[in-house]
């Protein structure tokens, strides 16, 4: 089985991925679509809302 490869390096510029984890900053954040590096933090999970 070959293990898939990233097609982005930098996850703003994927359409596929919609949230992210700031290591610096501890926090889970929705990104924004705009073009930039801009994103939402949230502190529970949109599908479950359990807390990240």
């Amino acid at each position: 089985m070959q293990i898939p490869r990233e097609i982005h390096e930098n996850p703003f510029e994927c359409p596929d991925k919609i949230i992210i984890f700031d290591e610096r900053n501890d926090e889970y954040g929705l990104i924004i679509h705009d073009g930039g590096t801009s994103s939402i933090s949230i502190e529970f999970c949109p599908w479950c809302g359990s807390k990240l």
